[in-house]
């Protein structure tokens, strides 16, 4: 391909130079080989080993991210060695080689021809979309010996694919990845999540770039501005290295930063939370990054388990996690499986579509055994610290009010037996589930504050699975439908007093906090990796900005307009902050 630069969506901020990569994604033309009786048995064993060896891989990933970022964006992996521990479908590879006397290469690509076939009906890989198919790719690869696959030994490359999935980020070794350049992607599906967390720069919406692109080709690839140059002259290179400079310096600012307080650019201060999984990612943290913590996943806690916790061992769980808050509020998100999240020792239905089926606060409603141990564990905890809990998949007033009930009657169970716990604990309602914000007027005056999860709120205001390929590109936070909405729940939360907070992706994306500023909102919940960068952010943001920004994208027709106003007025706000760090001042 001659010099040109092409032009993409941004995905990962930062600047990536170096030689490409391209990593053949798909299956190609995988060939049948027919096997003697003898050889049947070899070739069952030779699959057993190539998936064990992609679970090696898979292992060596999750604790590179754990170490990079935190627990919360290492899980895929995780769920995708879960994936190819499947017993059924190892039974299945074993029948068709047995039953057809083919290679394990052949019968594992019949079984992926199975899952695209039964995609949209499936019930386990529905959820999980085209991520869950991943892993078994990976396998097919090393059985295939997939050497285009495989990151060259040779030094640091950018990765030119098809697609953005986690298993393209398995090539990562340490520094190894300079950069991404993909043709489908998306920076909220789990892939664009882990490329950002990792601060890897990345870029989509590069059509045919595997088939006109060859390795080794210089490539310049801008997570900032979508752009990727392809065989850059020396000029370009020497300007392209001067703006990666620059960002260096930006990224240490960003970290002299992120122990001050969040305000905006008049002072105004702005409340900064964190989404956390483990104790540990809140042991990592310094206790002046956040505000407190905006959402604890209280369901991380069942799963590393094997059984549920009895009271006073949540008891205990729950005071560890305020003392590692420093005496900041913490908010527990009560039990939330269902879906793709579920616990070993608790059996839970088949569903057709787990996302919309028996999960959060339905579980816990019917299950209610469970519901009042933890409410009780919480209240108890309270005494420790300040415990906010928040109900997730709220759907209906009716389930709030009996929440509501519920609490105060354990509250008088503790009183008689003299149990200390905090008479003020707060109860939030997370809402996700469109029906909840659109009746918000029938509950409001029952909650303590309210927090919206944009990931799931998307999801079904859009009826899109942001990890199925087929419709991945309809899912976008930014489409006007959901501007409007929190719009509203911002407007109701105002006149009610009632603290409102928002969780998800969308909170931790500078774009995406500039509308959200704009919309009302004055609280954000994110990932620990991200709160440094919105931080930072904030030094540059006006309220009259951003009002101004989110007036201008509810007129918009659909997402991409949003994205396109939004993505330019950010690149703006970022070039008027003069990046001094301490070393720069020092010369």
């Amino acid at each position: 391909m001659a010099r040109k630069t092409l032009k993409g969506t941004p995905i990962a901020a930062g600047v990536g130079i170096g030689p490409a990569v391209v990593v053949e994604q798909g299956l190609g033309d995988v060939p049948i080989r027919h096997l003697e009786s003898d050889e049947v048995e070899h070739e069952i064993q030779r699959f057993e080993l190539a998936r064990a060896r992609v679970e090696i891989q898979l292992d060596r990933m999750r604790t590179f991210v754990e170490e990079k970022s935190n627990d919360a964006d290492a899980l895929i992996f995780a769920a995708q060695k879960a994936v190819i521990q499947d017993a059924s479908i190892h039974e299945a590879v074993d029948e068709i080689i047995r039953a057809e006397r083919i290679g394990a290469e052949g019968a594992l690509q019949r079984q992926i021809a199975k899952f695209d076939e039964l995609f949209l009906g499936a019930e386990d890989f529905r959820q999980l979309g085209s991520e869950m198919r991943d892993p078994w790719r990976l396998v097919l690869q090393d059985l295939a010996a997939d050497r285009e696959a495989v990151m060259p030994a040779d030094g640091p490359r950018i990765l030119v694919a098809d697609q953005l999935t986690p298993s393209l980020l398995s090539r990562v070794h340490g520094g190894s990845v300079l950069g991404i350049a993909v043709t489908r992607g998306n920076r909220y599906s789990h892939g664009g999540i882990l490329v950002q967390a990792l601060g890897i720069p990345a870029v989509s919406g590069l059509p045919n770039l595997t088939a006109t692109l060859e390795s080794g080709t210089p490539l310049i690839v801008s997570g900032d501005t979508g752009e990727v140059v392809v065989e850059p002259d020396q000029d370009e290179l020497r300007r392209w290295a001067r703006i990666q400079s620059d960002q260096d310096r930006k990224a240490q600012w960003l970290v002299e930063k992120a122990l001050e307080p969040a305000a905006l650019a008049d002072g105004r201060p702005v409340e900064v939370l964190l989404n956390v999984e483990t104790l540990r990612d809140l042991e990592d943290v310094e206790a002046d990054l956040a505000d407190g913590v905006g959402l604890l996943r209280t369901e991380f806690l069942y799963m590393e388990r094997k059984e549920f916790p009895s009271e006073n061992e949540q008891v205990a769980i729950y005071q560890e996690a305020l003392a590692a808050a420093h005496g900041k509020p913490v908010v527990f998100r009560t039990l939330d499986i269902g879906g793709d999240k579920r616990l070993p020792y608790f059996q839970m239905p088949e569903e057709e579509n787990p996302a919309m089926g028996w999960r959060g606060l339905r579980v816990s409603m019917a299950w209610r055994d469970l519901f009042y141990v933890q409410l009780r564990a919480l209240l108890r905890a309270s005494a420790a610290g300040p415990v906010r809990i928040l109900l997730p998949m709220v759907t209906t007033a009716s389930e709030v009010k009996e929440t509501r009930a519920i609490l105060e009657g354990l509250k008088e169970d503790l009183r008689r037996a003299h149990e200390p716990f905090d008479e003020e604990v707060a109860l939030g309602a997370m809402l996700e589930v469109p029906a909840a914000a659109l009746t918000l007027d029938q509950f409001i005056d029952d909650v303590d504050f309210l927090s919206i999860g944009t990931n799931d709120l998307v999801q079904y205001m859009l009826a899109v699975d942001r990890d199925n390929p087929w419709v991945a590109g309809l899912y976008d936070p930014m489409h006007p439908a959901v501007l409007g909405l929190i719009q509203a729940v911002a407007k109701r939360a105002r006149t009610h007093k009632t603290p409102l907070s928002v969780c998800g992706e969308m909170a931790g994306d500078p774009a995406g906090v500039l509308l959200l500023l704009g919309l009302g909102i004055r609280s954000f919940s994110m990932s620990p990796v991200m709160a440094p960068v919105v931080k930072g952010f904030l030094h540059a943001v006006l309220p009259e900005e951003a009002d101004e920004v989110a007036g201008l994208a509810l007129r918009e027709s659909d997402a991409a307009g949003v994205a396109r106003l939004v993505d330019e007025r950010t690149a703006i706000l970022w070039s008027r902050i003069r990046f001094q760090t301490a070393e720069s001042k020092r010369h």
